[in-house]
């Protein structure tokens, strides 16, 4: 067998499009796709702004972050990251109106099913999902002044509510690939 390097957005990527599988579950009452995107803010924001924000779920891998190596040697690594989870919103809406739309019905699922999915993941080295050490926290009408500083326009063309995962800290394993050695 071999240690692989792992690349940290596509094990994110993989496991963005479990929480999708789940979400999207048509015996769902209320079934709906979760998409993943990576990099900074600009980049992300383009690829935001070319899409038809009306049913847009996103979870973002915020880029740069930072992997810790050499603390462990049967591990890759240690990673400290952030991902944003975004819908898109009304900026007429209330916080009880985001609560209603934005907030219960679909930030909130995607938190709870992105945290089931990391823990599942077998290139993550948890011990369960509610040992996954992170900051939560909620931003309605995300991705204005709060980000960019105050009196900035807001980074989206529409707005968006979003719930931030600051501080994400995981191990990440070796991909072990199966080593075939032929004989001559």
């Amino acid at each position: 067998m071999a240690d692989e390097i792992p690349y940290v957005p596509d094990i994110f990527k993989s496991v963005v499009k479990r929480v999708s599988d789940v979400l999207n579950d048509p015996k769902k009452d209320d079934p709906f796709k979760v998409a993943f995107d990576y990099g900074i803010y600009t980049d992300v924001c383009k690829n935001i702004d070319a899409t038809n924000l009306q049913n847009y779920f996103l979870v973002w891998l915020v880029m740069p972050f930072d992997t810790v190596r050499g603390k462990d040697y049967s591990v890759y690594g240690d990673i400290k990251c952030q991902l944003i989870i975004a819908t898109p919103t009304d900026p007429n809406y209330t916080m009880q109106e985001k609560e209603i739309a934005s907030f219960k019905p679909r930030l909130i699922p995607i938190y709870k099913e992105l945290l089931e999915q990391i823990n599942a993941e077998k290139l993550f080295s948890t011990m369960s999902v509610n040992q996954i050490k992170h900051q939560r926290k909620d931003w309605p009408y995300w991705g204005g002044g709060d980000v960019a500083g105050p009196g900035a326009k807001n980074l989206f063309k529409n707005y968006i509510d979003a719930i931030a995962v600051n501080d994400l800290s995981l191990k990440v394993k070796f991909e072990k690939k199966l080593c075939l050695i032929k004989k001559k």
